[in-house]
């Protein structure tokens, strides 16, 4: 199969906001079910949100509790250049890998706030170094 495609986003301000029955909403380059590689998300904006469960991603795992196998390739990278980043309630910037040098995270922000359980993870397992 064939590689994921680069997500670039180049807005003055961006706002992520909850889920859905399917899962979580908002920026995904993901590497599932498949041997290519994922896609790089680059965000560039003066304000980032990301609230109620919403996420950025980069990643070659399967979704949780479907069923479909992982990817088998490198996931991408997240670079996210903002003059302000807020996650709250419980939004997310992950990548995750389990294969490939990749699934990095590159935050240039004069201003962070993780409030109400938010996070900003990377993770990497089997052959995964990113």
């Amino acid at each position: 199969m064939g590689n994921g495609g680069n997500l670039e986003i180049l807005a003055k301000s961006i706002e992520l906001s909850g889920g859905s029955p399917f899962g979580a909403s908002g920026l995904f380059a993901n590497a599932i079910n498949s041997t290519g590689n994922g896609g790089n998300v680059q965000v560039n904006t003066d304000n980032l949100n990301i609230n109620d469960g919403a996420t950025i991603n980069v990643g070659n795992f399967s979704s949780r509790n479907t069923g479909i196998p992982p990817g088998q390739g490198a996931p991408g990278n997240i670079q996210i250049n903002a003059e302000s980043v807020v996650l709250n309630s419980q939004g997310t910037i992950t990548a995750d890998t389990l294969a490939g040098s990749k699934g990095n995270i590159t935050l240039s922000s004069n201003s962070l706030d993780l409030l109400g359980n938010s996070s900003l993870s990377t993770n990497a397992q089997g052959d995964g170094s990113g």
